[in-house]
């Protein structure tokens, strides 16, 4: 390891005075992103942390939920959905009732199992969110981890 124990994007150790140059093939080299961002090889103080929070607000993502109505309604949406169902249509034009209805409950026992499985992965990702969620301190104030001046810090 080197003395600054820097490594590029790739995790591949970048030797002193080769910072400049630890960048991928189209992103900005370490040097210009610490001149931008007014920092050092330490991380960032406090002070600009809070200033860049301000600036381009918190480092997350906006949620947006979908009912469980929805969500089932919407396995029914999309090229082989609709394939189906004009299939379900046909059969009801030429009066097949049989595949009208064997092709119903196929598409019904599809949607039910895509349903479920996104319902199973949503709870796994809510779990996961959960485990890596901001800890909670005295006074309800939520607190994470950064990276500052070398060491950890916890931060609201």
């Amino acid at each position: 390891m080197t003395s600054t124990g820097e490594h590029n994007r790739k995790g591949s150790e970048v030797k002193n005075g080769d910072s400049a140059r630890a960048s991928g093939p189209n992103g900005p080299s370490l040097d210009e992103l610490r001149q931008r961002f007014q920092t050092d090889s330490d991380g960032l103080s406090s002070d600009r942390a809070k200033q860049l929070v301000q600036k381009y607000g918190p480092n997350e993502l906006e949620e947006s939920k979908q009912g469980p109505v929805l969500k089932f309604l919407s396995h029914f949406l999309g090229p082989i959905p609709w394939m189906i169902e004009i299939a379900i249509v046909l059969s009801a034009i030429v009066h097949h009732w049989a595949d009208l209805i064997v092709i119903g409950v196929l598409l019904f026992a599809n949607a039910t199992v895509g349903f479920w499985e996104g319902f199973q992965a949503g709870n796994t990702i809510d779990a996961l969110k959960k485990k890596l969620a901001p800890r909670r301190v005295s006074g309800g104030t939520e607190c994470g981890r950064s990276w500052r001046r070398a060491s950890w810090f916890l931060v609201t």
